[in-house]
């Protein structure tokens, strides 16, 4: 609620880091209050999840497996398509990447190997969790495990 009136009288803080601790006791008040808009998120992530996939089902008579599975490999090349994306606009020209018509045999190091970025970010991720994991005893803890497992 917003009280157009002034509670106090002071001035400004004097250093940055006195301006930080304001702003993060603010923000941190400010958000104790709305424990329901935190807990929401893993429900709004799982009906964005649901919702594709059945748009999916819908479009192309698919299956809810082969949904999941076309869910997954959309998220999965997200990252390709954002450096793609993002490459475009500052680029003119760029090697035309012929996609293989036949099967290749290939080493576990060899894909890790040639989807170092991919690999990279699941280690970041996996790191995440596990160190969201370590503060089980909070509701940031799991619920940031969660997001990241998404």
């Amino acid at each position: 609620m917003h009280v157009d009136e002034s509670g106090g009288h002071g001035i400004m803080p004097l250093t940055f880091e006195a301006l930080k601790g304001q702003r993060y006791r603010w923000c941190f008040g400010g958000i104790r209050l709305t424990v329901f808009l935190v807990a929401i998120v893993p429900v709004l992530v799982l009906l964005g999840l649901v919702r594709a996939m059945a748009l999916l089902r819908r479009s192309t008579g698919a299956t809810w497996r082969d949904a999941m599975g076309a869910f997954f490999v959309w998220q999965s090349t997200s990252l390709v398509v954002a450096r793609a994306s993002v490459l475009a606009l500052f680029s003119k020209k760029a090697a035309f990447l012929r996609t293989p018509k036949t099967g290749e045999q290939t080493s576990w190091w060899n894909a890790l190997r040639a989807n170092w970025a991919e690999t990279t970010l699941a280690l970041f991720g996996l790191a995440g969790i596990i160190g969201a994991l370590n503060r089980i005893n909070t509701l940031s803890g799991p619920l940031l495990a969660a997001l990241l497992a998404r």
